[in-house]
């Protein structure tokens, strides 16, 4: 990793992967149909792009903590911290 900025944007890739594997899986085995079909209502789209972002929310503060946990025993004893300004996602 090379910037906060690419450190961010992994991090939001990742949660956005694991989002859609999961919800695609939970709805494939609730249902046994393929995604395709259960895409052909409009009730279900909405309440996928809903849920997607509720997800997608719960799993970057995951990987967040997690990744924090990981990074901050590297930091230990660093005086200067480097503040992120916005990121774009």
């Amino acid at each position: 990793m090379d910037s906060p900025e690419a450190f961010a944007d992994l991090l939001a890739s990742e949660a956005a992967h694991v989002t859609q594997t999961s919800i695609i899986g939970y709805c494939h085995a609730r249902t046994l149909l393929p995604f395709s079909e259960l895409t052909r209502e409009k009730l279900f789209r909405d309440a996928y792009t809903a849920a997607r972002w509720q997800v997608f929310a719960a799993v970057l503060a995951d990987l967040v903590v997690f990744s924090e946990g990981i990074l901050r025993p590297a930091a230990a004893g660093r005086k200067k911290w480097v503040r992120m300004g916005p990121v774009s996602v």
